[in-house]
């Protein structure tokens, strides 16, 4: 299946579940999310690792910038949008706090149905390419473990970013952890 086919129907599903279950999850106060768990023991290496094209994967990413800008600019405010042009310029990295901001600004605009939700996703494409081409490109000289200590940044990253979703939520007021 190529990429472009099960990204929009991964995210697009995703997308679709965090619309349908946005009560449930945006009504959890900060204290009661559960932490990002990680199942398993992690098995020491048997083959090769596999070979990822960070630079075919960047290109993606500057070129999908350029050609999807209005539609990115839809649904993404300016000041992402900027922020965004700094790592596709190979500028900045392309790090857990924007990730995980712009991907609660494609939750809040399938919520609010300003695009399809699959263009939604399929204009993430470009951006998560540029994001995986940075990650690799950061922890692929790391090894095992210590590349494994990114995981938390992220799920902080992304607990933070879920919290300034749901405190501009209308009506809601801030919580306390």
């Amino acid at each position: 299946m190529p990429l472009a086919r099960a990204f929009r129907q991964v995210v697009g599903a995703t997308l679709r579940s965090l619309v349908e279950d946005h009560a449930a999850w945006t009504s959890l106060s900060p204290a009661n999310v559960p932490p990002l768990a990680a199942l398993g023991t992690p098995q020491p290496r048997t083959v090769a690792p596999p070979h990822f094209r960070v630079d075919d994967m960047q290109a993606a990413f500057a070129e999908g910038m350029g050609t999807l800008a209005p539609i990115l600019a839809t649904f993404l405010p300016s000041e992402t949008m900027t922020a965004l042009g700094r790592p596709a310029a190979g500028d900045a990295a392309f790090d857990d706090v924007l990730w995980a901001k712009l991907l609660f600004h494609a939750v809040a605009a399938s919520a609010r149905r300003v695009l399809p939700v699959d263009e939604i996703a399929m204009a993430l494409l470009p951006l998560y390419q540029g994001r995986a081409a940075w990650f690799l490109s950061e922890t692929s000289a790391l090894g095992g473990e210590p590349a494994q200590g990114a995981q938390p940044s992220l799920a902080d990253a992304m607990q933070v970013a879920r919290a300034e979703y749901v405190a501009q939520l209308p009506g809601q007021a801030p919580r306390g952890g």
